[in-house]
């Protein structure tokens, strides 16, 4: 299930970030898996998901340049997550069970959110 970007490129949100369960993040003070760094591979990642999202199910995703995720559902509820680089998947994480790929970032089509674990790509999140 992807998102329709009204910003540059697209993305898909997990499953659990559509509102379908509470694993795809962290909210608040909870602790970080990974780093936010202002240059370099990560920083150029996440520079590609800025932009506003539409989700499946009425929902928008925020992503901002603090690396902050804002969802907010079709009633106007608000929650913010923080996303995170893993140097070493070469993706962005979505706390600690989502990630999407740096290389999967480009302008050909909305970006793919998939289960950390699932190094081959097989299915979606």
């Amino acid at each position: 299930e992807s998102a329709k970007g009204r910003g540059r490129g697209g993305a898909s949100a997990p499953e659990s970030a559509k509102g379908r369960g509470r694993g795809g993040g962290y909210v608040g003070g909870a602790p970080k898996l990974g780093s936010q760094p202002a240059t370099g591979v990560g920083t150029a990642a996440v520079m590609k998901l800025l932009g506003t999202w539409d989700g499946s199910q009425g929902e928008t995703y925020e992503v901002g340049k603090d690396w902050s995720c804002l969802k907010k559902d079709a009633a106007g509820s608000a929650r913010k997550y923080q996303l995170a680089w893993s140097a070493d998947k070469a993706a962005i994480l979505w706390g600690e069970r989502f990630c999407v790929y740096a290389s999967d970032l480009t302008s050909e089509g909305p970006a793919q959110w998939y289960r950390c674990e699932d190094r081959q790509k097989a299915r979606c999140a």
